[in-house]
């Protein structure tokens, strides 16, 4: 089966992808790997076909020269290769970013255990006046961080939405029981490094 991909936006966050056999026989356009409709004939495909994509702009799909193009509100799309056609061992993060996120995965893989600790502490002998069901949380969130740094090692985007989400999660617990200042808020710096970081060199578009 033949397949081209088109990027909807510049970041390819957002893809069309027309599948399709051999001339004779119907091609299927997705987007991101949603059908939304098929070029039944060979004259459908020649005179193309109209969509309509999930932001109501038109989308229109036609085969030229035994290949398709695609137009939305009547500009042409790029044609980028596909995600799942590029081998994981060609595929090119850099060393800096590697060792950054492996340290990162070490670092919460240390701070949940510590966490999974205190829990332990503070059901035995509770002083520090924190419930052991904070430090059992934080130390689940360790874990979601754990996941995601792994699957961003893993060449996944789910990786990168765990590990804001953790962020996240870890940033209103702080709030609720220590001092709610500035320094709440410096994880978010290091997502804004990680998020520039995976779109520098188009590292973001080789992820699954």
């Amino acid at each position: 089966m033949s397949k081209q991909v088109f990027a909807l936006d510049a970041a390819a966050t957002h893809r069309i992808t027309v599948h399709w056999i051999t001339e004779a026989e119907p091609a299927t356009v997705q987007i991101n790997g949603t059908i939304l409709g098929t070029l039944s004939t060979v004259e459908e495909k020649a005179a193309g076909k109209d969509f309509i994509l999930p932001d109501n702009s038109p989308l229109h799909v036609q085969f030229f020269n035994g290949y398709p193009q695609a137009f939305r509100a009547g500009f042409p799309l790029a044609a980028i290769p596909d995600v799942d056609d590029v081998p994981i061992n060609q595929r090119q993060r850099g060393g800096c970013l590697t060792a950054w996120l492996i340290f990162n995965l070490v670092t919460a893989a240390v701070v949940a255990g510590i966490n999974f600790l205190a829990t332990f502490g503070a059901l035995v002998n509770n002083r520090v006046g924190i419930s052991p069901l904070v430090f059992l949380v934080l130390g689940l969130l360790g874990i979601v961080a754990i996941v995601g740094f792994s699957l961003l090692l893993a060449w996944k985007k789910l990786g990168f939405y765990l590990v804001v989400g953790h962020i996240l999660v870890a940033i209103v617990i702080n709030a609720m029981i220590l001092t709610f200042d500035v320094k709440t808020f410096a994880p978010l710096v290091g997502i804004g490094i990680l998020y520039a970081w995976l779109h520098k060199g188009g590292i973001w578009k080789q992820l699954d």
